[in-house]
């Protein structure tokens, strides 16, 4: 590939024009790009760049770095290559203001057309010459055991001084979103602005105690330390620390001491967030220093089938704080010492949203993993699901041949963001502009967006599983179509279920499980659409099979098959606008206490398709009238009355009924209440009455009143309410009396 790159020399006050600078370096970058040679599409490439021509991103494949699919770092020319900037083309007038540049572009294709293209120009005061570096030239380099290539060197991603001398260079970058014409980014270029989040800087070299990398971003930029690695020699007998501190937006990082190989130094990664340019010295002055410069930034795709498209969104994270970085110097490599962690960016779908390293397209839109995300502090990686605008597959409910308005709410945020989706409704693996959006809307402040669909009309051949789109940018014009490049955003592509509305319902003319009998059920399959529909119903009955048999199944057409075994299916043509009803009866296998459960249970589900395999039916889908369920309990309750003399206390010899007592003997009376149904009773009261009648030479007086009974955990009493009782649960209660003396 021919170098996007270019070496000039600007006579003007380095720090006076330092941003109308940049705006040129952006300039001086366009024309070259016409004739370079691109890197592979969907080119997150991982590799070695060794050629100044070369414009692939360059990232690492190997190393404990946290964010090696993350970095983009920049590569500045051929390694040992010189950055000139001599004095000697200065005239003695403007030796203080020689400015000396270089500009590489790094090229990201997303699709055929379009591609995110990164201008990146160093700037040199006179005599400020550096050299291409590649860290791990000098064996002890700490960065590759960070950031580093499988073949075991580290990448061509930095620069350094010359020995024994200080450096000081600005590094500014812009990006844009390109879009060409035609293939092969050729023809007219329609550009859209990026602002990159932040720009990473990382100590490259060994660093000695008497040497120090020194960053300044712009005034609004917030310093976080987002990676590191310790040292695997020792400072006399303590380890070497790392040192961070900011002062003034200054970031300095130093250490205590290097290591000599085959040991490795010490080294550390910072972000510069919100700042796209920074002021980096070298101080190399005792020996040699080295910068790596790079960006995080990348693209979520829709992972449909291949036919869909890709539909590119530019994705850029948000940070969390981590330990803050004070004025004074801060050991990075403490174990107190927690690093930023990467969060997610403030445009998205759901919760999280990850670039993908390339257009993970699979048929079923099920190829984007999410991302294994670090901990801060261990490294630890979790895997993160990113494909979360919806819990589930969501389902649209349509009334075939019916104009009417269907709507799909996805998570997003943040609020005023705007959604779009769409839907192939012919199932023929592409989506069209003019048949498949839903509205544009805007992200409510509770984090939902409403895609609807209206007019709608869905014919009986659109029904079944069709692929959804769901895009999120933070302008609405990214919008305008379903494989636009976004340059704030998230991509999802999720499989949706298009059933027709096609309803069931199900009825039986009794309240609980009867003790013996016949039961009647009526089953109902309607079709509001305007076209005649094949409905599939399933009825499972094997809830109920236990306790009852099935018989006189009358249905007006269609085909009836039952298994035997607590299943039966029913193929029925269901007209439009109408409806078609079936009957079937259960008759009670025994009485209470039978072998059943003594529940009847039973659910039905209807379909335009065949259905297998066990069903289900939720709340949502009973709401929705996609399925029914049944469930008839048996409700029963006994209690059973029994006397003891009140001295048996064993309670082994029942006192039969109607016998004689002499008086004074005292009694206990037993009450075992038992729920013999299959559903728990509320509410149920004890209560009981004694009578007596006591003969003399008078006559015969009889005297009765209310029985006081005692139950466990309750208060004595009369009539005692027993509270819930479980199904097949027992209380026993108990009172005492005793039959009156003789006078």
């Amino acid at each position: 590939m021919r170098a996007v790159q270019s070496d000039r020399r600007a006579r003007r006050a380095y720090r006076a024009v330092l941003g109308g600078l940049l705006a040129l370096a952006l300039g001086l970058t366009v024309a070259p790009l016409v004739d370079v040679v691109t890197a592979p599409r969907a080119a997150a490439v991982v590799g070695d760049v060794t050629l100044a021509g070369s414009n692939a991103p360059v990232m690492a494949d190997s190393g404990s770095g946290r964010y090696k699919d993350r970095i983009v770092w920049l590569n500045w020319g051929a390694e040992g290559a010189r950055l000139t900037a001599p004095a000697s083309n200065c005239s003695p007038a403007n030796q203080g203001s020689c400015l000396w540049t270089t500009t590489v572009t790094t090229l990201h294709d997303l699709s055929d057309r379009d591609r995110l293209e990164v201008a990146c120009t160093m700037y040199r005061g006179n005599g400020q010459d550096v050299y291409v570096y590649r860290p791990g030239d000098y064996d002890a380099d700490g960065l590759p055991r960070l950031y580093g290539r499988a073949s075991g060197t580290g990448l061509v991603n930095a620069f350094r001084t010359p020995g024994n001398q200080d450096r000081h260079v600005t590094v500014g970058c812009t990006a844009e979103l390109a879009t060409y014409a035609a293939a092969n980014y050729t023809g007219q270029r329609t550009a859209k602005s990026v602002t990159l989040s932040g720009l990473v800087v990382a100590d490259a070299e060994s660093t000695k105690a008497t040497e120090a990398l020194r960053v300044t971003g712009t005034p609004a930029a917030t310093w976080r330390i987002i990676d590191r690695v310790a040292a695997t020699c020792t400072n006399g007998n303590n380890p070497h620390q790392y040192y961070a501190a900011v002062a003034g937006g200054e970031l300095t990082l130093s250490a205590t001491g290097e290591c000599a190989a085959p040991q490795f130094s010490a080294t550390a990664v910072a972000l510069a967030q919100g700042s796209s340019s920074l002021s980096i010295r070298l101080d190399g002055a005792q020996g040699q220093t080295a910068a790596a410069v790079g960006y995080v930034i990348g693209a979520d795709y829709g992972d449909a089938a291949a036919g869909y498209g890709h539909g590119p969104a530019l994705v850029q994270p948000t940070w969390t704080s981590g330990t803050t970085v004070g004025t004074s110097a801060t050991n990075v490599l403490a174990s107190s010492f927690t690093l930023a962690t990467m969060a997610a960016p403030a445009t998205r779908l759901g919760a999280q949203a990850f670039p993908n390293r390339t257009a993970p397209v699979t048929p079923d839109a099920s190829g984007d993993t999410g991302w294994a995300v670090p901990n801060g502090t261990t490294g630890a990686t979790t895997a993160t699901p990113d494909e979360d605008a919806f819990t589930a597959n969501p389902a649209i409910t349509a009334s075939v041949g019916l104009s009417t308005t269907y709507t799909l709410q996805a998570r997003c945020a943040p609020a005023g963001a705007w959604v779009r989706g769409w839907l192939d409704w012919d199932g023929d693996s592409r989506f069209i502009e003019t048949r498949d959006p839903s509205a544009k809307v805007q992200c409510a402040a509770n984090g939902t967006a409403n895609l609807t669909w209206s007019n709608a009309s869905v014919a009986s051949a659109q029904l079944g599983t069709r692929t959804l789109r769901v895009a999120i940018s933070s302008v609405t014009e990214d919008l305008d179509g379903p494989t636009m490049s976004i340059r704030a955003g998230e991509v999802e592509d999720w499989q949706v279920t298009v059933r027709p509305a096609v309803r069931v319902t199900k009825t039986v003319n009794a309240t609980t499980m009867p003790n013996g009998g016949t039961v009647t059920y009526t089953v109902t399959v309607s079709n509001p659409g305007s076209s005649q529909v094949t409905a599939y119903l399933v009825d499972d009955y094997s809830g109920a099979f236990d306790d009852a048999t099935l018989h006189d199944v009358s249905s007006p057409s269609g085909t009836f098959a039952d298994d035997g075994t607590g299943r039966f299916t029913w193929r029925v043509d269901v007209p439009a606008a109408g409806a078609v009803t079936m009957t079937y009866r259960m008759t009670m296998r025994s009485s209470a206490g039978g072998p059943g459960n003594q529940v009847l249970s039973n659910v039905v589900r209807v379909s335009t398709a065949v259905i297998n395999g066990a069903i289900t039916c939720d709340n949502g889908d009973q709401a929705a009238q996609q399925c029914a369920r049944v469930d008839l309990y048996r409700a029963g309750l006994t209690i059973d009355k029994q006397a003891f003399l009140a001295s048996d206390t064993g309670f082994t010899s029942e006192l039969g009924s109607g016998g004689q007592l002499q008086p004074g003997t005292a009694v206990v009376w037993r009450y075992v209440v038992r729920n013999t149904g299959s559903v728990p009773l509320s509410g149920v009261v004890v209560s009981d009455a004694w009578s007596e009648s006591r003969t003399t030479a008078d006559g015969t007086t009889p005297t009765s009143g209310a029985t006081t009974l005692t139950c466990p955990g309750l208060p004595p009493g009369t009539s005692v309410t027993l509270g819930t009782l479980a199904a097949g649960a027992t209380v026993t209660c108990t009172a005492t009396r005793a039959v009156e003396p003789y006078p």
